[in-house]
């Protein structure tokens, strides 16, 4: 964050007469999160500061666009200063990367099941308002603040319409891979559009991180990345529900639509 914003937040600082900030939650290669008060109401929130106006403006039309959807937090409000943006949403807790942090390194087998049927629903929801996230992962899963598996999906910083203004499907080819390397589907490797298929693809590889406290890929190159998604058996290292949702979600067609009962069904 900017030298010229950093004196904007810390503890018990007002700003802009609507928040109280009191303290930085987390900070990444976009930005930081910030933890704050609405003065008025005494609401808790965040307030997401991001480094480029054009990435908070999408995020914000993303969220305009989820009104409604149960496991989105709610959007109050977008503040532009020069170059940043300054998204403020509800409050939430810590993301799954802390939490399995905090279980040990990794969770049991039961409550990744129990987060994988909600994340489905979630991802339905979303799918259903014609939006992909495109970069789902640990760290963008928040639970509430009091702790209980009820997963809410965050950052949409990456997120797109699928369709096109007719409702038709966006040309498969021709775009750049966009999200986190180790929880991107082998079509983004290799530059397909992102589809739904692709934020079930990566929902899967989100479980199996949890369940097994890493993916075996992490840390390599893009190239050996793809290599090893493509060559590995599943069977041999993933419990069978999840070795089935990926198989689901990989003999998805690009336009097809993900069976989203059945996969919260393979979770039982």
């Amino acid at each position: 964050m900017c030298s010229h914003l950093t004196a904007l937040f810390g503890s018990a600082k007002p700003f802009n007469g609507q928040f109280w900030t009191e303290t930085l939650c987390d900070k990444g290669s976009f930005g930081c999160v910030i933890f704050a008060r609405k003065i008025h109401t005494k609401e808790d929130v965040v307030i997401k500061v991001e480094c480029g106006v054009l990435r908070s403006y999408n995020e914000v039309a993303a969220y305009k666009a989820l009104k409604g959807v149960s496991g989105i937090p709610r959007f109050h409000c977008l503040y532009t200063i020069r170059d940043h943006g300054m998204i403020v949403l509800d409050r939430l807790g810590q993301n799954l990367l802390k939490y399995m942090k905090s279980c040990g390194g990794s969770l049991p087998i039961s409550e990744v099941y129990v987060l994988g049927k909600a994340l489905v629903k979630i991802l339905h929801q979303i799918h259903d308002r014609g939006v992909v996230h495109r970069d789902i992962k640990p760290g963008n899963i928040v639970l509430p603040i009091n702790g209980e598996l009820q997963p809410h999906l965050v950052d949409f910083g990456h997120a797109k319409r699928y369709r096109d203004e007719t409702g038709k499907h966006k040309p498969e080819s021709g775009e750049c891979a966009e999200g986190t390397l180790p929880y991107m589907s082998i079509h983004v490797h290799c530059h397909t559009r992102y589809s739904r298929r692709d934020d079930i693809i990566s929902l899967t590889y989100t479980l199996i991180h949890l369940a097994k406290g890493s993916l075996p890929w992490c840390g390599l190159s893009p190239a050996e990345c793809e290599a090893m998604k493509r060559e590995l058996r599943w069977s041999e290292i993933t419990p069978a529900p999840l070795g089935l949702f990926l198989e689901h979600a990989e003999d998805l067609g690009y336009e097809e639509d993900p069976d989203y009962s059945y996969l919260e069904d393979i979770l039982g």
